[in-house]
């Protein structure tokens, strides 16, 4: 008796190799169907997905990256996950991964050399496809994102710009947005300024924002006082307490750029406590633009970031990278605003509250 045909898939595990034979392509096109879905014509992928459909096959990417050497997965290194700004780069970056047919590991470093390097390591011997660096960038965390670039291991630098011919970055020019914020005060007739920054000798974006401060004081004839610069951590606790230390160390400053948001938040706050009215008596520019800054009591002006195109640009360049086998780095500069809202004034020359007798 003549056996009958069974269909593939119905004692067996279907694999990449039945799909490929029944839908008429190569093994490696149906890879790329899961992976870089783009890069195929649109009767290919449906003829592709007639055939996965009738056999309700789910791909096994373990599999599939000892074959392709790609793991379809990114790794993203970032400062704190406390902040807004950060979470709302992790929605732009998971968001476009998924659209793309990869998957996100994510550290967290917290401002530590130490850790940035150990999770670097770890995303590297799992043969990460790509890296997204949003961290502190020490030396050996870029030595290690250049070695991996030799073995064909892409990653790109966010939030700044950086001149490197492996390693690409989607960015702002901190040193500029910092400079347009303290000029924005300075027009204003603000003769005393001071600023509140996070570490900046950890952080490269964060030192261009503090030169970018200096550089317009120095440009605009103003006197530079060292004093008025209060280096603290990231957190709105830490901008009350920067606050508090700014003004008892500078008394006469009538204006404070924060080099973010949640330090302006902080010294919004600690204002309060201490009696001294935002703007009448002290103006306040934040940085980042998340969220609450128009919804803070005054409503907060601050430098945008184009956060949620970020993350999707460095998404886009590590995959075209991947898929084109592209070794040069690519740098695009994103543009930067000063969002004006109601925690800056004209200077008027009487004294801040906080020196009044």
């Amino acid at each position: 008796m003549k056996k009958s045909k069974k269909a593939i898939g119905s004692h067996k595990t279907i694999t990449i190799h039945d799909i490929a034979k029944e839908s008429g392509v190569s093994p490696g096109t149906v890879s790329r169907y899961f992976h870089s879905p783009q890069l195929l014509k649109a009767s290919t992928k449906e003829r592709i997905n007639q055939i996965i459909k009738v056999h309700n096959y789910i791909p096994n990417l373990n599999a599939s990256a000892l074959t392709t050497k790609q793991t379809m997965t990114f790794g993203l290194i970032i400062p704190t996950v406390q902040s807004s700004i950060h979470a709302q780069l992790i929605e732009s970056i998971q968001g476009e991964c998924h659209r793309k047919g990869y998957s996100v590991l994510i550290g967290n470093t917290n401002y530590s050399y130490e850790t940035e390097t150990k999770l670097l390591e770890i995303l590297l011997r799992r043969r990460v496809s790509g890296i997204i660096h949003a961290g502190t960038q020490n030396s050996d965390s870029l030595r290690m994102l250049k070695n991996a670039a030799a073995h064909q291991i892409p990653s790109v630098v966010v939030w700044e710009n950086i001149a490197d011919s492996e390693i690409s970055s989607i960015g702002i020019n901190n040193y500029e947005a910092a400079y347009e914020a303290t000029s924005q005060l300075i027009e204003m007739g603000h003769r005393e300024i001071g600023t509140l920054i996070g570490p900046y000798h950890k952080m490269n974006r964060l030192e261009a924002r503090l030169r970018g401060y200096t550089q317009c004081i120095i440009d605009k004839g103003l006197k530079f006082h060292e004093k008025c610069i209060v280096s603290t951590g990231h957190s709105i606790h830490q901008g009350a307490e920067g606050f508090h230390t700014l003004i008892h160390k500078c008394p006469t400053i009538t204006a404070i750029f924060a080099a973010s948001d949640v330090l302006a938040f902080g010294a919004l706050h600690q204002a309060k406590q201490e009696k001294v009215a935002i703007p009448q008596d002290i103006s306040i520019i934040g940085f980042d633009d998340i969220e609450f800054a128009s919804y803070c009591d005054p409503p907060l002006t601050t430098v945008r970031v184009p956060g949620l195109e970020m993350g999707k640009l460095a998404v886009d360049e590590l995959v075209d990278r991947i898929d084109n086998n592209r070794l040069e780095a690519q740098h695009i500069s994103l543009s930067t605003e000063l969002i004006k809202r109601e925690s800056i004034t004209t200077f008027t020359n009487r004294p801040p509250a906080h020196q009044r007798p």
